[in-house]
Order: C-alpha cells, then structure tokens, then sequence
C-alpha cells in the first residue's frame, strides 16, 4: 500500500501538470491532464488509506473550486479562450459551478458565443449548476427537455440534514409528480443521470453533511473517516393520489435523528443538504447486482417499520428484524442500508469494520454504552475493493471541511474533540441530562428522551404533541448519553461555523499554494481557535472529563 507522501505528492503533481498546461498548453493538452487528475483521485479509493483519502479529497475539492473561479474570470475578461472549451473543462473540473459564475458564462455566452459554446454550455449548466440562474439560463438557451430534466426539480428546502422539522411529512413528496422529472438512462426508471455521474437503484453514497457537527463518532477511531454518513440510493415506486399510476421517485435513504427517511435525490445532492458525497456500487460475489434490484429494494422499504439511530452501532440481525429485547428496531446509517438489502434476498454485502481507540471505548461504557468491537463506517464501505467506485458530487465547500477536520479531530491530537474523548475520561456526575436546567438545550434533548422511553400513557400524550412516534426514540441508551451525543454535537458545531470556518476561508481565500489537512493543523492561529473554543465549552467549563 502507498504511503501518505508518496500519493499526496503524485496527486499534487498531476495538479501542478494541470496549472502548468492551463497557461502554456492547447484545449487538448489542458483536458489529458485534468482528466489524469480525475483518474488519480478515483484510483485511490481502495489503494490508499484512509488518512490519505481524507486529506487529497479536501485539497481536490479546494483546487477545483478555485480553478474553476479563475477559469470564469478569466472567460470574462478575455477571449483567449474558446467559450465551448472552457464548459467543458468546467465540467471535467467536477465541482459546483456557482450563482455568480454562472451569470458570467450566460453574458459571455450572448457576447460571443456560437452553436458548439451554447450546447456546451447547456450539458455544463444541467449537471454542475443549481441556482435559479442556470434554470433561467437553460431556458433562455432553448435547452431540450433532456437537459432540463437532468438538472431535476429543485430541493425541498425542508428537509435538513440530520435533524427534523416539526411536522412536516417527510413522506408526502412521494406522491408529487413534478418530483419525478428527472433523466432516466434509456427510460429505466432505476438508472439516473444526474450532476454527472449515472446512479443506479443499490448505489451506496459516502456523504459529508452540512451538519457542522456531524462526524463525532468517527473521531474515536482507529482509522479516520473520509465522511461520516451513508446513504442509499434506491427509485421509490409510489401511486400518483386518486390514480392507480406509477410514480417513479429517486430518493436516498437514511437515519437521522427521527428514524430512517426518505430524501429526494435532488435534495440530498443540494449543497443546503450535503457538501460533498462519493459513489459506489456493490458488487456480490465479484458479480453485478441483479437486473431487478431496484423494483425488489423499493418493496422492501415500503413496508420497513419505524427504526431509531442507534447510538451502539450495533450490526442489524439478519434481514433487521428485531426483538423488543435489545430496545427495538435501530441502526447506524451504514447498518441501515443493509436492511433492504437483506429484506430484498441479498444478505452478504461485505462487512468491513473499524475499530474505536481503546480510551475511547472505556469512555462508551462510562456513558452505558457497551464496548464496541468494531464499527462499520461509511469510509470501509468506500474504500473496500468490493464496492465499484462510480463517482463524485462536490458542492464546493472544502473550508467547511477543512474546519470540521481540525474541530472534531483524531484520537492522537489532544486539543480537539477526538482527542478529549480518547485521551482523557469522562466525568458521569457532570455530563448533562434531563436535570440540568442550567444547560437547556441539552436538557431538552434528554428530557425529550426520557419522555419517549416512558411507558406511561402521559409519556405516550406527550410523544403525540411532540409529533415523535413511539418506536422514534432510542429505548436502548440512557438519557444522559443522548444529552452529552447531542450537546457535544452543538458545541462542536458552535466552534466550527463561529471560530474556525472563518478562519480557514480566510486563510485558503487568500494563499496561492494548495495547503494539506496536514499543514493547517501545524498553523498556530487555527489550533489557537481550536484550543480557545474547547477552553469555552461545555466540556472545559462543566467538568465533563477529568
């Protein structure tokens, strides 16, 4: 296996073969080398580690992000370049072309533009551009309905990562038609073409949220994750209302904090949704998935039962179906999808696990968690040999990334989250719970636990005003260990968007060069922001380890 120097410097000097023929080199030149950039990336996925993987995947996404800025400013300013071939470059770039850019390219497109910018044009705005400006713009271009559809309907801006909103029914969507227009590859209604890549139903997405506190878990870990949750793309088959008609709805499933839903492709793909994400397709056995795959995992999702997240990341029995002995049907997002998987007659998609730093687990058992063997994490599935990569969707957001990297942290750096929870031990007495008026928002949180594991009819009333179905509420952990889950997940998410972010934008804004993860955590002003909003936390200020 290669090690960490030897791919980051392979992959830096492909990028560097990039700069080098942007300024001396001809259309073709410019499209090999970017094209070796893509294959480089793509190759590392089960061939580099996983410290690897997370450190290229953000110095991508930032060298993409501020190619294609330059790119569009330079199309404004000059006709040194062919407008069609900058689109296409723009395209192979593989990153989310933004409001302003996008505004740019329809001027310059009216200016100068012919028959080849405009069709190029057109593919660049369908696939790598979601404001209101590319709609527009896609229209005014007279784009067939192809276009129009692979661009697919807008987000529903309702749906949040991670979290839930009031009462809104996550499962309404399923019978709006106008949710169904999208590209379906040579009419199967199980294929999609979308922000580049094709996805078919059974695909497997290793998503980074934009949920600045998500990830804590994989911080205790022995391996470092390229992204902390999964998701499963599966074409929902659902009945038009009064009409025995099929509507046909790509959608991803996965857990959150209200149970396992069901998202809108194109909401979950949203960069509000999610900022990043890499594809992958299971293979059983070495061989491709069955031709009727998709039909078989949409009916086994619509009679799925009400699961929890399960905070003990435990491997779902056999076809996940549970008995009321170990709280209740639950899962972790990874767990989650191998529960239409089996319920659809597949029950042996790998298993790959990692393991938790042993302090890490000592700290579990504090919180009642029993020891937890190994987890199997969105990054195994990635970066195991047996899951086909398909591709990447990059809303251009690597200083987000970058920021909760530093925050969150790994076992071995004390000063970040990771590093508190496996370096130090935890405090019972101080952690928050439904007692602890002082801290409300936690207190909240674990007093909505304690409620939803109550048996009493009172219990019950009150889950039905709060809109929380019964089997929603975890019954298998304490409420003291959702409370510190949920607070740690709010202090984090605290430090990152108000201290770090700004900081990390600032700093990348204006650097020419293409820093590392690794360098940025050697730069004293970040950890200095790290460090000080540790310091004005809970965990500093309420004693929570010792």
């Amino acid at each position: 296996m290669p090690d960490s120097p030897t791919e980051t410097e392979l992959l830096v000097g492909r990028i560097h073969d990039w700069d080098t023929a942007f300024r001396d080199g001809d259309f073709q030149k410019r499209l090999h080398y970017l094209l070796e950039v893509n294959h480089r990336y793509d190759a590392l996925a089960n061939n580099a580690c996983a410290e690897v993987l997370v450190e290229l995947r953000l110095l991508r996404s930032h060298w993409a992000k501020n190619l294609a800025q330059k790119m569009v400013e330079r199309i404004a300013h000059s006709n040194s370049m062919g407008l069609g071939h900058a689109c296409m470059l723009l395209a192979a770039l593989r990153t989310l072309i933004r409001r302003e850019s996008v505004k740019c390219l329809l001027k310059r497109q009216k200016e100068i533009g012919d028959s080849a910018s405009r069709d190029a044009m057109m593919r660049l705005l369908a696939e790598h551009a979601l404001s209101e400006e590319a709609r527009l713009g896609l229209r005014e271009l007279n784009a067939p309905k192809e276009l129009l559809r692979r661009l697919g309907p807008e987000r529903i801006p309702k749906f949040r990562p991670s979290r839930k909103t009031g009462n809104f029914d996550h499962s309404r969507w399923l019978t709006m038609p106008e949710l169904t227009e999208l590209e379906f590859v040579n009419g199967d209604p199980d294929r999609i073409r979308i922000r580049g890549i094709e996805l078919h139903s059974g695909d497997i997405g290793i998503v980074e949220l934009n949920h600045p506190g998500d990830g804590l878990l994989e911080s205790f870990l022995v391996q470092p994750g390229i992204a902390p949750h999964a998701m499963l793309y599966v074409t929902r088959r659902a009945k038009k209302p009064k009409s025995n008609e099929v509507l046909y709805q790509p959608s991803v499933i996965e857990i959150y904090e209200g149970g396992w839903r069901c998202v809108p492709i194109t909401t979950a793909l949203h960069p509000e949704f999610s900022w990043y994400s890499e594809w992958v397709r299971p293979k059983i056995d070495g061989q491709n998935l069955r031709s009727d795959i998709g039909e078989a995992l949409s009916a086994a999702i619509d009679t799925m039962e009400v699961f929890s997240f399960d905070f003990q990341a435990r491997r779902a029995p056999k076809g996940g179906y549970y008995s009321r002995e170990i709280g209740g049907p639950c899962a972790s997002c990874t767990n989650l999808i191998r529960v239409p998987y089996e319920r659809a007659g597949i029950d042996n998609l790998p298993y790959p696990v990692t393991k938790l730093v042993p302090n890490a687990a000592k700290n579990l058992s504090i919180l009642g968690i029993p020891e937890i063997p190994g987890i199997h994490t969105p990054t195994n599935i990635l970066n195991d040999s047996r899951f086909e990569k398909i591709g990447i969707v990059d809303n251009g957001l690597p200083e987000l990334g970058y920021a909760q990297a530093l925050v969150v942290g790994r076992p071995e750096l004390q000063d970040t989250f990771g590093g508190w929870m496996s370096q130090k031990e935890l405090l019972l007495e101080n952690l928050p719970n439904w007692k602890s008026v002082k801290n409300w928002k936690s207190a909240w949180e674990a007093l909505r636990i304690r409620i939803g594991q109550s048996e009493s009819k009172m219990g019950h009333a009150i889950r039905q005003f709060m809109n929380v179905h019964d089997d929603e509420v975890p019954k298998s952990v304490s409420d003291t260990t959702i409370a510190f889950y949920v607070r740690s997940d709010m202090e984090a998410g605290h430090i990152i968007l108000n201290r770090v972010y700004p900081a990390v934008a600032a700093l990348l804004n204006s650097s020419h060069d293409l820093p590392t993860l690794s360098q940025l955590r050697k730069n004293q002003t970040l950890t200095e922001w790290v460090r000080q909003g540790l310091d004005e936390s809970a965990l500093k200020k309420e004693n929570w380890y010792r």
